[in-house]
């Protein structure tokens, strides 16, 4: 990218996002608010007249001053904060109490999220996996589920991507009666003339103490054929803009 004078995309290592539920009267559209840690190969010296870049345009010019582990950014008329964890790691939010204070309060590791709901999951999880999740969408008011369907209360899982896809995602259910619920709706997709044209692999679905736990086994000629009919339905969606 010509204004930073390198590809941050191609910089970057590794991130991570934290979705939840907005302030009610905020974004009404989407009713989601959410938290990113970004690392990468740049430096924040590098980084910040980057960011800066590619948010100025002709109409508006964006504007950023340091202050000590933080920076703060001007924008349209808005401004928000980055926090720097390193050199090369930074956190923001789109959270409207993102103030400095809330930021430098992430940075000291104060009120972290919901530990007794969230610990089982995490040590379940590997995170040298390409991908991995852990959420809690009941919290999220509009959550992305088909109408009518149970809104898990925990998500967890992860996919290892190379020329192959492996990987496991379990959804777990206030009610596990919800669990049985979503395997028949998951059962009767993939016999639909939709689903049989997913490339699917030896993947599963099963019920297994009242959570759906997705068994994705994919080999490299499947991989291919997903990722190709994902870049044609993008494709598609991007043509009828």
């Amino acid at each position: 990218m010509g204004v930073c004078g390198f590809d941050p995309l191609a910089e970057l290592e590794w991130i991570s996002l934290g979705v939840g539920a907005a302030n009610q009267g905020k974004r009404a559209d989407l009713g989601i608010d959410v938290d990113v840690i970004m690392a990468g190969r740049w430096n924040r010296d590098e980084l910040e007249p980057c960011l800066t870049g590619l948010l100025t345009s002709t109409l508006s010019k964006a504007s950023l001053r340091r202050d000590g582990r933080l920076s703060g950014v001007e924008h349209a008329g808005k401004s928000f904060w980055l926090g720097w964890l390193d050199e090369h790691t930074f956190i923001a939010s789109t959270r409207s109490e993102a103030t400095r204070a809330w930021i430098e309060a992430r940075l000291d590791g104060k009120d972290s999220a919901d530990a007794a709901t969230l610990a089982p999951a995490r040590k379940r999880t590997d995170g040298a996996q390409t991908l991995w999740l852990i959420a809690r969408p009941n919290l999220v008011r509009k959550a992305p589920f088909a109408r009518g369907a149970p809104v898990p209360a925990v998500i967890e899982g992860g996919l290892r991507l190379d020329d192959e896809l492996h990987g496991e995602m379990r959804s777990s259910y206030d009610d596990p009666r919800d669990a049985a619920a979503m395997l028949a709706t998951v059962q009767a997709f993939r016999e639909s003339s939709a689903g049989r044209a997913l490339p699917t692999g030896n993947s599963t679905v099963t019920v297994e103490n009242g959570e759906l736990i997705v068994h994705i086994d994919l080999d490299a000629s499947a991989t291919a054929a997903l990722v190709r009919l994902g870049l044609e339905t993008l494709d598609r969606q991007l043509s009828g803009m």
